[in-house]
């Protein structure tokens, strides 16, 4: 956790570095350098912890939607591997169809979790009924 507080920091110094000194002042060049120090500090440490311990419920919801999305993926990779009228794929369709429901319930529900319009239209495009047997039957 408190490597990622400072790579976050860093990250904003850098972005910053190559700006003008009217646009990137040496005061606010000190600010983001203290910033970064303090990163790395028991305090800063022992608020890291306590914030992701209050908010275990929304960590717990985006580790959640993060194993659904896999399942999504995971999904999509074998279904094509199995004829359409077979009990493989129908079970396949079923588990991605019910981990998109249940993403959709997180994300419903948590304002942690989010999902982007495009994979709102890829998730609807996702679930679909079996492809018909050769003639259309």
């Amino acid at each position: 956790m408190m490597d990622t507080e400072r790579h976050t920091v860093l990250q904003k110094i850098q972005s910053k570095q190559q700006q003008p000194i009217k646009d990137f002042s040496a005061d606010e060049m000190i600010v983001m350098a203290n910033q970064y120090h303090q990163a790395c500090s028991f305090q800063k440490g022992v608020q890291l912890l306590l914030d992701a311990a209050v908010n275990k419920e929304g960590v717990d919801q985006i580790v959640r939607a993060m194993n659904l999305r896999q399942v999504v993926l995971e999904a999509d990779r074998f279904q094509g591997k199995f004829a359409a009228d077979s009990a493989e794929y129908e079970a396949i369709r079923k588990a991605k169809g019910d981990a998109l429901l249940e993403l959709f319930q997180i994300a419903k529900t948590s304002s942690s979790v989010t999902i982007t319009p495009t994979e709102q239209i890829k998730a609807a495009d996702q679930v679909v009924p079996a492809p018909l047997a050769p003639g259309g039957k």
